[in-house]
């Protein structure tokens, strides 16, 4: 599990490359992963990129939050569209935006 110093990194790292950016489509491969639906962030920009703790939270135009914990392995990847299958066996949500082609896998 990643300590706060390396949660705080992975804050400004992310926040520098998803301010600004408007969520696409957004697809869940483990559905418990989002309490309102993942429709609900679908079309809203993300202004800021704020850390409590170990989350991550995004701010969102709309006023509302997508909050995101690292887990035990502290893994989220800003990348171009992963190809194969079994890149994915760890993902749990793929995040698209209509900027860029990369993709924010979690």
């Amino acid at each position: 599990m990643p300590e706060l110093p390396e949660v705080e990194t992975v804050r400004k790292e992310l926040s520098k490359q998803v301010t600004g950016l408007t969520f696409e489509t957004v697809t869940c491969f483990y559905q418990p992963s989002f309490s309102k639906g993942s429709d609900s962030i679908t079309g809203r920009k993300i202004d800021d990129v704020k850390r409590r703790g170990k989350y991550l939270i995004f701010c969102l135009d709309d006023g509302s939050r997508l909050l995101i914990h690292l887990r035990m392995e502290g893994k989220l990847f800003f990348l171009p569209k992963l190809e194969k299958k079994e890149d994915y066996r760890h993902v749990t949500v793929e995040f698209s935006f209509k900027e860029t082609e990369k993709r924010l896998y979690f």
